[in-house]
């Protein structure tokens, strides 16, 4: 979880929502002030957390985790994940990005350093938008996956109407 970059981009405008976090280096949550930013704080490591006991969720975040452990555990995480959201966000640098301890922390450590656009579709199949911007340095994917076809189609709809052109600029009826 890191600093809480999701609940304070997000927090405010969806203010009746349950924010959940799950932060493995107990440290960052005085470091980061991660107790005022979630409305319940888990301190483990997110791959043995019993998300049975969470309930379910719409969104998930899982920004700049994925990377830290194995491609295995990674994928393990994201099939555990889905059937608890209609919609999971995954955030991950892209290309040769090695990473060793930030902060003394051992958990900041890139375990996969070579995650692509490419194999990131592969690994995760419920793929079902993504982006890939550079950051300085770094090259970063975003990607929505979801199982939920209702998720998928308001997904599929919202893309669609973001290629249209402009409602005054449609040609009319010939």
């Amino acid at each position: 979880m890191g600093v809480g970059r999701y609940s304070s981009l997000f927090r405010e405008r969806h203010a009746d929502a349950e924010w959940v976090g799950v932060e493995i280096w107990a440290p960052y949550v005085e470091q980061f002030g991660l107790a005022q930013k979630y409305d319940r704080l888990i301190i483990a490591d997110a791959r043995w957390v019993d998300l049975a006991r969470l309930g379910l969720f719409d969104v998930c975040f899982c920004g700049d985790v994925l990377e830290h452990m194995s491609a295995s555990d990674a994928q393990e995480l994201v099939d555990r994940l889905l059937p608890r959201c209609r919609l999971l966000f995954i955030s991950i640098p892209l290309g040769f990005c090695p990473q060793g301890s930030v902060f003394d922390n051992p958990f900041e450590r890139h375990v996969v350093e070579d995650y692509s656009d490419e194999r990131i579709r592969e690994h995760f199949p419920a793929v079902v938008d993504g982006a890939v911007e550079t950051r300085g340095a770094w090259t970063i994917g975003t990607y929505a996956l979801s199982r939920d076809g209702e998720t998928i189609a308001a997904l599929q709809a919202l893309r669609g109407h973001d290629r249209s052109e402009p409602p005054g600029e449609r040609p009319g009826p010939p």
